[in-house]
């Protein structure tokens, strides 16, 4: 239950008043940071589990860890956990990647990325982690970080920074009011993801089999002649993806480093991952170019571009299309472009079909992986394409572009109440742990 209590002025701006009976006190006055790590002598045959900063989302949710030895683990993996540590990212403090750490698997170790600390026995961890969650540290810690790109912030500094301290009973009451509060938002903000993810699903099977066995419903089909593909209607061909092309797939071109972020827009591999297939054009880089160059590499409206090499295996030849090209614009030697014919294939059917499920799984069956996965142009020029009438490829392209536009409202929605519930537990923690809501029971 909760009561209205006596304030008094906390000294702070970011923190304004306190519980009258509550204490304010540094950080390492109640905490040890950074307290055990692993030296240079550790033996190379230690197995290790360990926990880098990509491994924590905001909120705590640790996604996994990385088993190996001392030997091939990376430099930076030294900070000995134990069990009810709290591991705090100093870098990108405000993506908020802070890990409350219980039941440990055997030999934790974390990146030194993260600040580990360990709390004194009259100070309870859980609580710890509530207040390090919210907005007051938040404003506190982003206040001392250094750098835009990737700001980080001084494990030492940490130390100094404010905390408030009820009573040790009050702290495991404001615990156990936040685990059940806190426990029902993040289970209700699983769900809508899961929402969201079936909505995908269905989305991706509407665009599987509209392109592979149309939307008239019951319709006389054959077989493909293709295992993967399967049967088709009996009006459809199957033809390779280079006959129904302008002109044969072309590489991108080079460009160092340093000419890049002027010059002409440049489309690259990082502006193919699009939900709609579509590039957004606006978000594009630029890079330096020579006349000449641009002759070579112009890109043109309707154009289709595929990854060619990928650190992700799921990465590899996703295609994505250019709707319009408002100033001079080339593309980049990691991806390939393809240019179709339009009296034989139009660009919003193919690019459905292109990421399709069935084809991208065909596709990245026929990569290749060293260092990089990568594809090359024979096995992309060769790729099986079915072939509807030019006039029934773009009704299936209207129909895929209408159920994709309902599937995105459906998905923004969710996306929107999910802010919602985000942001109510962000409330929630700031207010208990700052005693604006204060916890007897």
């Amino acid at each position: 239950m909760t009561h209205q209590a006596k304030y008094k002025p906390s000294g702070y701006q970011w923190l304004e008043i306190i519980p009258s009976h509550w204490q304010l006190k540094r950080i390492k006055d109640k905490t040890l940071i950074n307290v055990a790590t692993l030296d240079d002598n550790t033996s190379k045959e230690f197995e290790i589990k360990y926990l880098d900063i990509s491994n924590v989302e905001s909120g705590g949710k640790i996604l996994d860890y990385q088993e190996m030895n001392f030997e091939d683990a990376p430099s930076r993996a030294r900070r000995i956990v134990k069990d009810r540590d709290i591991a705090l990212s100093t870098v990108r403090p405000n993506l908020q990647a802070i890990a409350y750490l219980d039941s440990n698997p055997t030999n934790l170790i974390a990146s030194t990325g993260f600040a580990v600390i360990q709390s004194n026995k009259d100070f309870d961890p859980r609580f710890l982690y509530y207040f390090l969650y919210s907005e007051y540290f938040k404003a506190q810690i982003e206040s001392k970080a250094v750098g835009v790109s990737y700001p980080a912030v001084n494990s030492n500094d940490i130390g100094q920074f404010r905390l408030v301290v009820p009573p040790i009973a009050e702290q495991q009451s404001i615990v156990k009011y936040l685990d059940d509060r806190v426990g029902i938002v993040d289970k209700m903000i699983q769900n809508k993801n899961k929402q969201i993810e079936t909505l995908k699903q269905f989305r991706m099977i509407t665009i599987t089999n509209a392109v592979l066995k149309g939307i008239d419903g019951q319709t006389e089909t054959k077989e493909s002649g293709t295992k993967w593909i399967g049967k088709i209607p009996k009006n459809w061909q199957v033809k390779r993806l280079k006959d129904l092309l302008k002109s044969g797939l072309s590489n991108g071109i080079f460009k160092k480093s340093e000419e890049f972020g002027e010059g002409l827009k440049l489309v690259n591999v990082v502006d193919l991952f699009q939900e709609d297939f579509q590039i957004k054009y606006e978000s594009l880089d630029r890079v330096k170019t020579s006349k000449e160059e641009y002759d070579v590499f112009k890109v043109e409206k309707g154009d289709i571009f595929f990854v060619r090499s990928s650190l992700k295996l799921e990465g590899i030849a996703c295609a994505s299309f250019i709707k319009e090209v408002p100033e001079e614009t080339v593309f980049d030697c990691h991806i390939v472009r393809a240019q179709t014919n339009p009296l034989k294939m139009d660009p919003f059917f193919l690019i459905n079909y292109l990421n399709s499920s069935v084809v991208r799984q065909h596709l990245i069956a026929c990569s290749n992986t060293v260092t990089m996965t990568t594809i090359s142009q024979p096995k992309l020029s060769s790729l099986k394409v079915v072939v509807p009438p030019i006039s029934e490829q773009i009704r299936i392209a209207d129909y895929i572009a209408v159920k994709s536009k309902w599937f995105r409202e459906m998905i923004n929605n969710i996306e929107i109440q999910i802010d919602k519930l985000s942001e109510y537990r962000k409330v929630i923690i700031n207010d208990v742990v700052t005693g604006k809501i204060k916890i007897t029971n």
